[in-house]
């Protein structure tokens, strides 16, 4: 078998197709379940093999420290080697910031990983952040230096976007000022900074820009579904006008646009990025046809018919129409509107019918997902293939006493022996063989709480418990809706294999000369 054989085995055919195509820049969209990080590795591995890739000029981004771990680990795994550099964002600016500053002889900066510690650290002025206030204001700031928002912005951004602190927009953009002002006296960096700094550099310094694009040649980026303004900005100057790109994201699972995200990126990439191909895996190789309908369900239940979606990225864009290269679509402003649905197909085998129940309070909700944890288990699920997910972790909480006093065992961090419990943020990325999510009737579908909601629906391959408990929500609704749908159709498909049974009886029957 050749290595480009080894490469594509076991790859369905959109997966093949983004693994051989020639098209830069390449974005390829990749809903829950259908292999992006499996395609984007192969795809650096073939390019390697083939010499269209320098392994030593690759450069493999993400946006957290697990997930670029496992790029490496996956990269070696498939021959890479230690050459590849795989790293987030922040990882990646701050090397090449701390290699800017030592080719120069100059002293790096301090760098803190959160304004709340200059926040807390008070230096007795007047517009400083009060103390029980300081994770509000850092959260604040965070969102605001991410989506490239000075502080004098502050509020008419807020404004757009539907921030709601306990401060007045105008005192937040007060204390944003003083704490930018603070960072200056103190010779420090955050990791924003980092970002913007690095950015900085390459915009401002020539040599700076040509070293490390002559290092970076070959530029794959994963979940692109969760870049902010500033990571988009490094990652085109990165760029600059070259067209080595390989992107990989899913605009239905983009939920961090409460921490900075935008959105709306990744569906306007062609347009952003001139001649970009757009390829869309078809397939969902993690969960039963039957958890896939719910998903799916209650992604349309959350996308609405609103008529004003954007183009989706998967489909070209007129080319009679074509956008006017010296007036790109700008980055910076938003748009409200969902991208367009396409559905996966299911892989997998046929399983049980997810199940969707109401409970009058809390508790009796929790003791009703621990009996199903309990039943899971006796049918032999191990009790480490089992996760119960919320979107709160106050509603968290509620669930481990519950469920931990009923005697089940919960995950540790160490032995990782017992039930998984996340909420739908964490639980992003990863995936179960029997999935309970609790408290919907604190779920949404509104916006990105809808994009969420499938989020934690898709972590289920087989076995799937949803509750809520008082009224329902219109995301529990929506998922008791698609439940109902299921089981009306699973009842038609007995019906029917009922009345083929009798018509072969009868045809029996009457070749036998019987009654």
């Amino acid at each position: 078998m050749s290595t480009l054989d080894a490469l594509l085995a076991g790859l369905d055919d959109s997966q093949r197709e983004a693994v051989t195509s020639d098209a830069q820049p390449l974005c390829v969209i990749a809903p829950a379940g259908s292999g992006k990080t499996r395609v984007l590795t192969r795809r650096v591995a073939r390019r390697v093999a083939d010499g269209s890739a320098l392994a030593e000029h690759v450069l493999a981004v993400t946006f957290t420290r697990k997930a670029a771990a496992e790029l490496a680990a996956r990269l070696a795994r498939l021959g890479c080697g230690s050459s590849v550099r795989a790293g987030t964002f922040h990882a990646i600016a701050l090397a090449e910031l701390a290699r800017w500053h030592a080719d120069r002889a100059l002293r790096m900066p301090k760098i803190i990983d959160s304004p709340a510690h200059l926040l807390r650290d008070r230096p007795g002025r007047d517009a400083w952040a009060p103390p029980e206030a300081v994770d509000t204001l850092a959260a604040e700031i965070n969102w605001a230096q991410a989506r490239l928002v000075s502080p004098a912005e502050y509020p008419r951004a807020a404004a757009e976007h539907g921030r709601r602190t306990r401060f007045a927009p105008e005192r937040v953009a007060e204390l944003y000022a003083g704490y930018v002002s603070a960072k200056e006296r103190r010779g420090v960096l955050d990791l924003d900074d980092v970002l913007a700094r690095c950015g900085d550099l390459l915009e401002s310094d020539d040599t700076f820009a040509g070293s490390l694009r002559w290092r970076a040649r070959h530029l794959f980026v994963d979940e692109l579904q969760d870049i902010n303004q500033a990571q988009w900005r490094l990652l085109r100057s990165w760029l600059g006008d070259r067209q080595d790109l390989f992107v990989v994201g899913d605009p239905d699972q983009a939920v961090y646009g409460w921490n900075g995200s935008d959105p709306t990126l990744l569906p306007r990439l062609p347009d952003l990025l001139r001649g970009t191909s757009v390829l869309r895996l078809r397939f969902n190789h993690r969960s039963s046809p039957q958890v896939l309908a719910v998903a799916t369900a209650v992604l349309e239940a959350a996308h609405g018919t609103d008529p004003a979606q954007p183009t989706d990225p998967a489909q070209p864009t007129d080319p009679a129409q074509p956008t006017d290269p010296a007036q790109p679509t700008d980055p910076a402003q938003p748009t409200d509107s969902a991208p367009a649905v396409k559905h996966p197909l299911a892989t997998m085998p046929e399983g049980p019918l997810p199940a969707a129940r109401g409970f009058p309070d809390q508790r009796s909700e929790a003791a009703a997902v621990a009996r199903w944890l309990r039943l899971a288990h006796a049918s032999g699920i191990g009790w480490s293939q089992m996760a119960v997910l919320a979107r709160t972790n106050a509603r968290l909480g509620t669930l481990a006493r519950v469920i931990g006093g009923a005697g089940i065992p919960l995950r540790q961090p160490e032995g990782g022996d017992g039930v998984e419990l996340a909420t739908f943020h964490r639980a992003k990325g990863l995936e179960w063989r029997a999935v309970a999510l609790g408290g919907l009737d604190e779920a949404s579908l509104e916006g990105e709480e809808g994009r969420l909601v499938y989020v934690a629906l898709t972590r289920c391959e087989r076995d799937l418990w949803c509750s809520w408990a008082g009224a329902p929500s219109d995301a529990a609704l929506a998922v008791a809706h698609a439940v109902t749908d299921l089981e009306a159709s699973a009842g038609l498909e007995r019906d029917s294999a009922k009345d083929h049974a009798k018509i072969g009886l009868a045809r029996l029957r009457a070749s036998l000369g019987e009654p």
